[in-house]
């Protein structure tokens, strides 16, 4: 639902939870802590940006 009305709106989304079962990552991004806080500031950045994260 919320996809939906970001995108009926033209609000960049950015999922930050675990488990994220909306994309595919076979990477070791952390998710809690100073490097969790710093992997989410920079989605948002590229969000922002670039609208493609």
């Amino acid at each position: 639902m919320a996809i939906e009305i970001c995108k009926k709106l033209n609000i960049p989304l950015v999922h930050f939870s675990f488990p994220n079962t909306r994309r595919a990552g076979l990477s070791d991004t952390p998710n809690l802590g100073f490097k969790g806080m710093l992997s989410l500031v920079e989605s948002l950045i590229n969000r922002v940006l670039f609208n493609d994260v």
